[in-house]
C-alpha cells in the first residue's frame, strides 16, 4: 500500500497531519522558520524534536539526570556537537522510539517503495506506531478511509487504556506520548468530514477539543466548518465567539461571515467580512478562479495563498452549504476591488 499522507489538504511532503495553517498563534508547538542551510524539511526535523522530547522525558523518569536542569543541559551540548541527525547515535532508544524515528525519516524519502519500506519496518520494531499505521492506509474511498482510520484509533485506545487517557488527560500535546494518538484522531475526523459523515467528525474533534482543549492542531478550524455544514449556526458562533474568542485567524473570520450572514446579520457580517479580508485576501479571488494560488502556495503563513487554501479546504462544505453567503461576500469583495481601481490604485 502506498503511504498516505493525512495533513491537511494538499500539503505535500508533511507529516504532522495537522500543521496550524498560518495561525497567528503558536499551534503546533514550533515555529515554521527552516534554520539556513537546513535542507531537511521541517516536518523531519519537527518530529525528530518530538521524539528527542519522547527521550529526554523517558531519561529523566528512569533517574539518568540529577534532575531535569541536567538533563537538559546535556542534550543541547549534544544537539551542538552532533546536530539533530547525529544525536540519535549517542542516545539509547527504545524499540518505540527507534520504531518513531524511522517514520521521522520517511520525510526523506524520494519513492513510495522507499517510504513504505520504512514504515513497514518501523512497524515490525512497534506494531503499535500510529504514525506508521495511519501512513500506510491505502484507501479508494473516504468512507473506507474513514472505517480504517476509526478500527486504528478505537484500537489504539484499547491498547493505551484508561489510565492513559486519565493520567494525560491535562497534558495531551504537551506530552509528546499523546501526540500520535491526536494525529490518528484528527486523520479519522478529517476522513469522516471528506465522507460526509459530519456527526461523525464532529463527535471527533468535540472529544479532542476535550482532551486537549488549547487545541494546538488546529481542531477548531475544522470544527467550526462542520457545524455550519450542518447549520448548527449556534454552535459555531459559540465555539468561535465563546471558547476561542481570541482568535481571529483567517478561518475563523471566514466561519463568522458565513455564520452571521445565514443569521440575517448585516452589521456582523459585514464586520466578519472585513476581518477575513483582512486576515486573507487571497481565498474570494482563489475561490472566483482570478487567482491560482497553487502556483505560488509557497508557505502557510498568516495572511498567504497558500493559507487561503488551507481555509478553502478547511471550510469547503461550510461554502457550499451557505452559497448566499458566499455570493455576497464575492459581490462586496468585487465591488471593493472596482472602487479601488477607480481611485487609482490600477497600478498595485
Amino acid at each position: 500500500m502506498t503511504p498516505k499522507n493525512h495533513s491537511h489538504d494538499d500539503q505535500p511532503e508533511d507529516m504532522d497531519f495537522g500543521c496550524c495553517g498560518g495561525h497567528g498563534h503558536d499551534c503546533c508547538g514550533e515555529h515554521h522558520e527552516h534554520e539556513e542551510g537546513d535542507d531537511v524539511p521541517y516536518s523531519v526535523r519537527a518530529r525528530q524534536l518530538e521524539i528527542l522530547e519522547r527521550v529526554f522525558n523517558r531519561m529523566v523518569r528512569e533517574g539518568k539526570f540529577a534532575n531535569a536542569e541536567e538533563g537538559s543541559r546535556r542534550l543541547e551540548a549534544l544537539l551542538a556537537e552532533k546536530g539533530p541527525d547525529g544525536v540519535f547515535e549517542d542516545l539509547e532508544l527504545t524499540p518505540e522510539e527507534k520504531s518513531l524515528l524511522l517514520v521521522a525519516q520517511v520525510g526523506l524519502s524520494e519513492t513510495d517503495e522507499e517510504a513504505e519500506s520504512l514504515l513497514r519496518e518501523a512497524l515490525e520494531i512497534d506494531p503499535y506506531n500510529l504514525d506508521a499505521q495511519v501512513l500506510l492506509i491505502g484507501a479508494d474511498t473516504p468512507v473506507n478511509e474513514a472505517k480504517r482510520l476509526r478500527q486504528i484509533v478505537r484500537d489504539a485506545e484499547q491498547h493505551l487504556g484508561t489510565e492513559f487517557f486519565e493520567t494525560k488527560r491535562n497534558v495531551f500535546y504537551t506530552d509528546p506520548e499523546t501526540r500520535p494518538y491526536l494525529r490518528a484522531r484528527q486523520a479519522l475526523m478529517v476522513a469522516l468530514g471528506a465522507a460526509k459523515d459530519y456527526d461523525g467528525a464532529i463527535a471527533e474533534a468535540e472529544g479532542m477539543l476535550d482532551l486537549c482543549p488549547l487545541d494546538h492542531l488546529g481542531v477548531r478550524d475544522y470544527l467550526a466548518g462542520y457545524y455550519l455544514a450542518v447549520d448548527q449556526t449556534d454552535k459555531a458562533l459559540a465555539l468561535m465567539n465563546e471558547r476561542y474568542e481570541a482568535d481571529d485567524g483567517a478561518v475563523f473570520q471566514y466561519a463568522r461571515m458565513i455564520a452571521h450572514h445565514r443569521l440575517g446579520h448585516q452589521d456582523e457580517a459585514m464586520e466578519a467580512l472585513d476581518g477575513a479580508l483582512e486576515a486573507n485576501p487571497y481565498v474570494i479571488p482563489v475561490l472566483l478562479g482570478v487567482l491560482n494560488a497553487e502556483e505560488i502556495a509557497e508557505d502557510m503563513s498568516p495572511g498567504t495563498p497558500g493559507q487561503a487554501l488551507y481555509v478553502i479546504g478547511t471550510l469547503y462544505d461550510a461554502m457550499l452549504r451557505n452559497e448566499p453567503a458566499m455570493e455576497w461576500a464575492a459581490g462586496q469583495w468585487v465591488e471593493r476591488v472596482r472602487a479601488h481601481h477607480e481611485h487609482g490604485g490600477a497600478e498595485e
